[in-house]
């Protein structure tokens, strides 16, 4: 089981040619992993991850994954994330070009709603660290 994919890309080579390039589709999924880590974002064409069955807990970790535009497919179910009552809400709106999420296709309806959660979740983060940035500067 792999807990980490550091190495990744040259393991690829020895099967694959030019695999930041070409790679297109990978299933790390029922491994270990607990982040979604920055050597990913060099395979610049993946349209396809399976990360289902792994460990991952942070859902701002998904937000990693815009680095890769031309994902429209993704696989997180079965990481600790899924428990999250906001978990589908919140990947679709993190990643507004995915088009199917734990296999299931995400409609026009439902990304419409996500991308505005999204952006009012954002909005209410950043007025949350605007008021601790004023209390802290009150008690100084």
């Amino acid at each position: 089981m792999l807990e980490s994919i550091s190495g990744l890309q040259l393991a690829l080579e020895t099967v694959m040619r030019a695999p930041l390039m070409n790679l297109q589709w990978i299933d790390l999924s029922f491994n270990q992993l607990t982040t979604i880590e920055p050597e990913l974002f060099r395979f610049v064409n993946l349209k396809a991850l399976y990360l289902h069955g792994n460990c991952i807990k942070a859902l701002a970790t998904t937000e990693k994954l815009r680095k890769l535009p031309k994902l429209m497919s993704l696989t997180m179910n079965g990481n600790p994330i899924e428990a999250s009552r906001i978990y589908r809400v919140y990947v679709i709106g993190a990643l507004p070009n995915l088009r199917s999420l734990d296999h299931s296709t995400i409609t026009a309806d439902e990304a419409e709603v996500a991308t505005a959660w999204f952006k009012a979740h954002l909005d209410r983060a950043k007025k949350r660290e605007e008021e601790r940035s004023f209390a802290a500067l009150e008690e100084d």
